[in-house]
């Protein structure tokens, strides 16, 4: 079995973001379908030693990927999907993946 590096960008119509996390270098996580690029907080580290492409490695207690707020990123009442491959070390307790609130109107909502 041999295994193929993917060169091709599948994307879909209604698609209006891809961070692939992948860029191996820099502060910023580059968003490929659009303009909503993410800065990274608290250092999370670029590892190039994956399967297919890069990674980010985050330290599970204060790194994360901050993207500004995009009426394009604003999930409404529809339908949609998000996809992501997450290794983690540690099963315990609950880790967040994705987060999307509003903070400034009393309790945070999200």
């Amino acid at each position: 079995m041999a295994l193929h590096s993917l060169n091709t960008l599948l994307t879909f119509p209604e698609q209006v973001a891809w961070w692939g996390l992948d860029d191996n270098q820099g502060l910023v996580a580059l968003d490929i379908i659009g303009t909503n690029d993410g800065s990274l907080v608290n250092a999370p580290t670029w590892n190039n030693n994956g399967k297919i492409g890069g990674s980010l490695s985050f330290d599970g207690i204060d790194d994360y990927v901050e993207i500004s707020d995009d009426d394009a990123l604003d999930f409404g009442t529809g339908d949609f999907s998000i996809s992501v491959w997450v290794k983690t070390s540690d099963q315990s307790g609950t880790d967040l993946i994705l987060d999307k609130r509003v903070e400034s109107s009393g309790p945070v909502q999200g």
